[in-house]
């Protein structure tokens, strides 16, 4: 992720890191600037309200209520007493002295606000929805770019309307289709073509064996709840295309671009890494490849997300550095910017991560370009509640989470650890503006990262220091290998990439690179963000001390309270996977499995490993059939 140079300046840094704890700084106690920080700090406006409006989110995919299809009266009765209450707050004379219960009710109606967001994106709770009409055939709009994974070609799809005992009606939905190809090929369908299929639907299922992966509620962030595994021959392509022609023409276009790559680079690892690093395709890249990229703690490279962002911007703003003359030039200039930035966006299939630096970067640049300040403060929160009020399902995407986490991190954490590095020399403060973003970000996103992942890269600062000028070099290289079709210049991509990758694994290979098998609790991750957030609000030294020192204690006591359970447990368990039933008897942290199936196999890796890790178990005993 490109430096914000910005950040490093002293107007940029938050009034409460230049308290008396950089007069102590100064003094020799470099790292008290984490504990001393008595100056008041304003919180943000969008800050102040984004807790209760995550919470309504929350509470609307947890409650008790789901079944009721009330969405648009609560809507309704939720709009008209927002406007009562508004107007008795502005029409009050004395609203001053009734300060704190205006910010309760504003909190109230903001919770109530994206409880009713959570509820109307509810696609179950619509009577039009698929599922609740037992239909016989289904008309399908192909909503995501179809893609060929483990023999299959699967795309999500719209369904627009259905087909019953010769009837047709309109309906609604997602649904995760599967087709089992013969003679189609995947060049055959594309995003927004229509098709009929036979109404056999099921519902998603759940992870087969404890610690697995749950495609089910993953599929549900997503608003699909059914899937649906169809043959060949059932399937019937119409020679019609729906939905977003933009949309449309940017996914053609990508396609031809992830062409151009295969026929321009040699090798299968750099035309994938090309691939889904510039151009954000979904190719399928080598296990061993990702593990090393994950492992390091550089598997965000391979998302397109704000890092990616940011390098296009910064050269188109270089590019475009003789506009800023005329005041006519600057508007045309944030023009230009702007929609580049959003095609960029929409060609690398708008994710949310891409999405949040898309909309932080626009309202930075309207902002700069009508001479206005934006504080980072302000942006990183106001683009999470325009995200989450446009979709409130976001809140649950793990792409979405890390990267608004990464961003605050380098916001609030940045200033303070090269403030506490202290390094003065023009190399030296080079490289520890280097190491300072990559351990805010890092320290930010690895609760939340263990949780998801359970593994902590113990090289993140060598990797992220070593793939930056790579990753720069290798996404102007390809985007110079599209506007040039230069056979050269893509020898040099190659070359880039494959020094990226051997890099990575050199890395990957160096004594203990990971701390692997970590199964945090939620309650931990929480602790462990609770102790970030004192690190960060001003208050008293003692206040705080004896806050981070009470979290600790808690975080101790669930560790043993961990330990002692798993010393306790004695149970026979039966794991289902592909092959005949595997059964498998614990005690304390020993594992005795009756399989056919080694710890070497995926299958094994897959179905087993997962429960076994999460139940703690350290030492397994295999006995085959």
């Amino acid at each position: 992720m490109p430096l914000p140079g910005s950040l490093t300046k002293k107007k940029q840094v938050p009034e409460w890191s230049r308290s008396r704890a950089v007069k102590r700084v100064k003094r020799g106690s470099r790292f008290a600037i984490f504990f001393r920080m008595d100056t008041p700090v304003s919180i943000p406006f969008f800050a102040r309200i984004i807790p209760q409006f995550l919470v309504g989110i929350y509470i609307s995919q947890h409650s008790i209520f789901t079944k009721l299809n009330l969405p648009e009266d609560y809507l309704v009765i939720y709009y008209i007493f927002t406007l009562i209450i508004i107007n008795l707050l502005h029409t009050s004379t004395k609203i001053k002295h009734y300060m704190n219960g205006s910010l309760f009710v504003i909190g109230l109606l903001v919770l109530m606000h994206g409880f009713i967001l959570g509820r109307i994106n509810d696609e179950l709770t619509n009577s039009e929805h698929f599922s609740k009409k037992n239909p016989d055939f289904l008309l399908l709009e192909i909503l995501t770019e179809p893609v060929l994974s483990f023999g299959q070609i699967q795309f999500t799809a719209m369904v627009k309307s259905i087909e019953k005992e010769g009837r047709r009606t309109k309906a609604s939905g997602r649904i995760l289709i599967k087709i089992k190809p013969i003679k189609m090929r995947l060049s055959d369908l594309s995003f927004g073509q229509l098709l009929w299929a036979p109404g056999n639907y099921e519902l998603t299922a759940g992870p087969l064996n404890p610690g697995m992966f749950d495609y089910k509620k993953w599929l549900a962030r997503k608003k699909v709840h059914h899937q649906y595994l169809i043959e060949e021959k059932d399937v019937l392509l119409l020679n019609q295309r729906a939905g977003n022609k933009l949309l449309s023409h940017a996914v053609e276009w990508r396609k031809k671009q992830v062409d151009l790559y295969r026929k321009l680079l040699v090798k299968k690892d750099a035309v994938d890494v090309a691939s889904t690093l510039i151009l954000g395709y979904r190719a399928e890249l080598d296990r061993a490849l990702v593990s090393a990229y994950s492992r390091t703690g550089t598997i965000h490279v391979l998302s397109v997300s704000g890092m990616h962002v940011g390098i296009i911007y910064i050269v188109l703003d270089w590019l475009l550095l003789h506009l800023n003359t005329t005041r006519t030039g600057r508007h045309l200039k944030l023009f230009i910017l702007l929609s580049l930035i959003w095609f960029y966006t929409i060609l690398t299939g708008y994710a949310a991560s891409v999405i949040r630096a898309a909309v932080m970067l626009s309202i930075f640049l309207i902002s700069k370009t009508l001479g206005r300040t934006s504080a980072y403060q302000n942006l990183i929160f106001l683009a999470a509640f325009g995200m989450l009020h446009y979709n409130p399902y976001w809140l649950w995407d793990i792409g979405f989470q890390l990267s608004f986490l990464a961003v605050a991190g380098i916001i609030y954490l940045y200033p303070l650890i090269c403030n506490a590095l202290n390094w003065q020399t023009p190399p030296s403060k080079k490289l520890g503006e280097l190491v300072s973003l990559s351990i805010a970000a890092q320290l930010f996103t690895t609760p939340l990262s263990i949780y998801y992942f359970h593994l902590f890269p113990m090289s993140f600062i060598i990797s992220n220091i070593f793939i930056t000028i790579p990753v720069t070099l290798i996404m102007y290289s390809g985007i110079l290998v599209i506007i040039l079709k230069s056979q050269y210049l893509a020898i040099f991509l190659e070359w880039q990439i494959t020094l990226l990758n051997e890099g990575l694994i050199q890395i990957n290979n160096l004594p203990y690179p990971v701390i692997e098998r970590l199964w945090p609790t939620e309650f931990q991750v929480a602790i462990l963000y609770l102790l970030l957030i004192l690190l960060l609000i001003p208050g008293s030294a003692k206040n705080r001390l004896f806050g981070i020192a009470t979290l600790m204690i808690l975080l101790q006591i669930t560790i043993v309270c961990r330990k002692v359970s798993i010393r306790q447990q004695s149970q026979m368990m039966h794991f289902n996977t592909p092959y005949p039933s595997t059964l498998a008897y614990i005690q304390a942290n020993r594992a005795y499995i009756i399989t056919n199936l080694n710890q070497s196999d995926p299958t094994f890796a897959y179905y087993i490993q997962p429960a076994l890790d999460s139940m703690g178990i350290k030492k397994v005993f295999i006995f085959p059939k």
